[in-house]
């Protein structure tokens, strides 16, 4: 299934094509009401410019503008890899959702005039990016902010056109993508680092009561001697 950003699209399918066009702008495009669900905050505030340490091989998350204090929201650059495998599995399913509600004159039902298949591709490149960009938050514990209409606020830098992009592109290779988006939560940074430091400090411990110990028995013995 795709994500609720289809139920959006296809409820605009209609006779009119240019209000199909419209229904298939990217949602940088298209005009929603914000609400802002608070996950988390944290005393500490990540600055603007700060890149977290690798989590997802290959994606590189980072701060693009500074954590506000009181509502716990920081805006997070994503930048990484789709595969084309992803791509095709989310165009499959795009083209199967919007054939169920087109309509258009001179068609048959269910068939989508070919001038608005760029369109579909489109979609279907904002949505692997967003499902890609939406996952490699995960490991940091951090949310996207989620409008009413369900559909994260997503700006995409990479690649700079997208419909240029989508015209162009053949779905058969790998595409780099870099985007924002507005998350809630404090980052869970340094993982491996904080455990083996306490993994560290818990050996040392023990080692110490051994020690202790074994000090404790050789007395005892040479007083017994």
């Amino acid at each position: 299934m795709l994500p609720q950003r289809a139920g959006r699209f296809l409820c605009c399918l209609v006779l009119s094509t240019s209000t199909l066009v419209s229904a298939f702008l990217p949602p940088s495009l298209l005009a929603a009401s914000r609400h802002i669900s608070i996950a988390g905050s944290s005393s500490r505030l990540f600055l603007a410019g700060e890149v977290f340490p690798e989590k997802t091989p290959g994606v590189e998350v980072r701060r693009v503008a500074d954590t506000d204090a009181a509502t716990g929201i920081g805006k997070y650059g994503i930048k990484g890899m789709v595969a084309a495998s992803e791509y095709k599995k989310i165009y499959a399913e795009s083209q199967k959702e919007h054939k169920k509600q087109a309509n258009f004159p001179g068609f048959r039902a269910g068939k989508i005039p070919p001038g608005l298949m760029v369109a579909v591709r489109e979609f279907s490149i904002v949505t692997a990016i967003e499902t890609a960009a939406l996952a490699a938050l995960e490991p940091y514990e951090l949310e996207a902010v989620i409008p009413p209409n369900g559909i994260p606020e997503l700006k995409v830098n990479v690649p700079g056109d997208v419909t240029a992009f989508a015209r162009a592109y053949n779905g058969k290779d790998d595409f780099e993508f870099d985007c924002e988006v507005e998350g809630t939560g404090v980052p869970k940074l340094n993982d491996e680092v904080e455990e083996a430091a306490a993994a560290a400090a818990a050996g040392a411990s023990a080692t110490d009561v051994i020690d202790v110990t074994d000090v404790m028995d050789t007395k005892a013995e040479e007083v017994v001697g």
